[in-house]
């Protein structure tokens, strides 16, 4: 049977995250794979009612962590780099999945990184449990002096657990091998416990009735494309008047709240244009009628 949606008017707005413009070079299937990785780290809702033995729904424990903490960079520069992971546990205790890190504060705006991350978990002693993991990346922009744009960040986070929430502080090691950035640095890490649930391989081709969001949880993801024009004024880093419009390609992810609000992320990068390393990540909020 073919469902068959009504047209309808969207009506929303903005929550900026941090608008990073940048005149440097920069490959935008990084950023966009960049943006993917964003919309996959918000935790599902963690209803385990139909994910029982006899279901064709199963699920995996999952961990999403954001992270801050602020790189030496040469010159006596600082940057602050905001990190964000949604991890599956494979084994008990190892977790592995996606991860980006981005510039939140310094003269790199515009850089990013995407990649991947393995992390192992352990409990110490009551609600304390430590994390070492490591991630292997690629990106730039920004102009910050990272060569070829591998990153590597071993780290180890010690957390106190607050039910299903932990919080506590990251030691990390931000190293670019051919580029300039080599940081040793302390920072601070937020993660929610999560449930990923999906379908059972095993029962490809049956239909399965439930209320339980699969995956991380989104009810729609969509594909943006847009141009900006810059008002009159605006400069470049360099100083220069920026005249030239700017196309951006990205994704939106969104869950329902109701049958007429959403919620959502964004984020996009400059498809063609002066601006090649310019990227945003936004909150969204709207009405569908």
């Amino acid at each position: 049977m073919t469902a068959i949606e009504p047209v309808r008017l969207l009506i929303g707005f903005h929550l900026p995250g941090k608008l990073l413009p940048s005149p440097a070079p920069c490959c935008l299937h990084l950023l966009l794979a960049l943006a993917l990785t964003l919309s996959l780290g918000i935790p599902a809702r963690a209803d385990t009612g139909d994910a029982t033995s006899d279901s064709p729904i199963k699920q995996r424990a999952a961990e999403f962590r954001l992270s801050l903490e602020y790189l030496s960079l040469p010159g006596d520069e600082t940057m602050g780099m905001v990190g964000a992971a949604y991890l599956l546990e494979v084994v008990p205790g190892l977790y592995i999945g996606p991860s980006a890190y981005g510039a939140v504060s310094g003269k790199h705006g515009g850089f990013f990184t995407g990649g991947g991350e393995i992390a192992y978990r352990k409990a110490l002693f009551s609600r304390c449990e430590i994390e070492a993991g490591f991630y292997v990346g690629g990106g730039g922009g920004g102009t910050a002096l990272v060569g070829s744009g591998l990153m590597l960040r071993p780290h180890v986070d010690l957390t106190w657990s607050f039910g299903s929430v932990r919080a506590g502080v990251s030691a990390s090691s931000v190293r670019f091998p051919d580029g300039e950035i080599q940081s040793n640095q302390i920072g601070l890490v937020l993660a929610f416990d999560d449930r990923f649930f999906y379908t059972d391989a095993n029962r490809v081709g049956e239909a399965t009735k439930t209320d339980t969001r699969g995956g991380v949880g989104f009810d729609r993801v969509a594909v943006l494309a847009g141009t900006y024009r810059p008002r009159p004024g605006v400069t470049d880093n360099s100083g220069r008047p920026a005249t030239g419009h700017i196309g951006l390609a990205g994704f939106r992810a969104e869950q329902s709240f109701d049958e007429y609000l959403r919620w959502g992320i964004e984020a996009a990068a400059a498809a063609r244009g002066s601006a090649d390393g310019y990227a945003e990540v936004l909150g969204t909020l709207a009405l569908e009628l």
